[in-house]
């Protein structure tokens, strides 16, 4: 794997009684062999915002972490039949939410990863999304 990287990500939201919404981001970034695993950082500017929000993303064994930071903020983590909890921080105040992961894979490849992991996301005991994310980092 490169130090610099390419990082296209993918995600599937459905909400009850709603279509599903799908969000691309493709963005260049930098990748870290850790002991066990990968660490990747990329930044991006979400539409209509006029900060960035930096993006680590750190793959390992059964287990995937998504951390943004930035106006908008999370330390998501994913992990086959598990339930973590997270506070996402927006400008407008702090969110208790549950992310309960049902199925998370991980391949690599010479020279990419690709993580797929599907997750219902829950806040104050509803269900808001199921969930399906795909990541590409080449």
């Amino acid at each position: 794997m490169n130090d610099r990287v390419t990082v296209r990500l993918t995600g599937i939201h459905t909400r009850a009684g709603a279509r599903s919404e799908r969000i691309e981001t493709k963005a260049e970034g930098s990748c870290h062999i850790l002991p066990d695993g990968y660490e990747i950082i990329y930044e991006e500017r979400p539409e209509g915002e006029k900060d960035s929000i930096t993006n680590t993303l750190r793959i390992c064994s059964g287990r995937l972490e998504m951390i943004r930071s930035g106006a908008y903020g999370s330390h998501m983590i994913f992990e086959e039949e598990n339930e973590h909890h997270t506070d996402y921080r927006t400008p407008y105040g702090v969110m208790d939410m549950v992310i309960r992961t049902d199925r998370l894979v991980i391949a690599e490849r010479q020279d990419e990863i690709r993580v797929e992991t599907e997750y219902t996301l829950e806040m104050n005991g509803q269900e808001l999304s199921q969930s399906l994310i795909v990541l590409e980092i080449a």
